[in-house]
């Protein structure tokens, strides 16, 4: 895995304009370079142009996604943290079975969205 200092795109992926705003202020007071997506077509299209080093996923497809994410050669690599609206563990774990490397509801606030970013190693 890169180390922080390396870790500069992300991509936030989610139907929910307001959530992928919220990311996006999150991740961008650490200086990160932040590309959105509204679906998870977009989203995979935007990773074979150019695979983001983060990848924050919270929409309904999230499972879908990742494994295809990590189906792609450079997919391996990149952080990808699956943002349910609610603790789904059911979701989670399948997402995680998939190639997640985590999760984090997307309710949180910004303390517990720092930590988590510190816990997975992106900070």
């Amino acid at each position: 895995m890169k180390r922080h200092c390396e870790l500069t795109r992300c991509l936030v992926v989610d139907d929910s304009t307001e959530w992928r705003g919220r990311a996006q202020g999150y991740l961008a007071s650490h200086g990160f370079d932040i590309i959105q997506a509204e679906t998870e077509d977009a989203a995979f299209a935007q990773c074979v142009s150019d695979m983001p080093d983060v990848v924050l996923v919270g929409t309904r497809r999230a499972t879908a996604f990742i494994r295809q994410l990590r189906r792609h050669s450079a997919g391996s690599d990149a952080v990808v943290i699956m943002c349910p609206d609610a603790d789904d563990i059911s979701a989670v774990g399948d997402a995680i079975w998939h190639g997640a490397t985590d999760y984090l509801v997307k309710t949180c606030n910004r303390e517990i969205f720092d930590a988590k970013l510190r816990q997975t190693g992106i900070l």
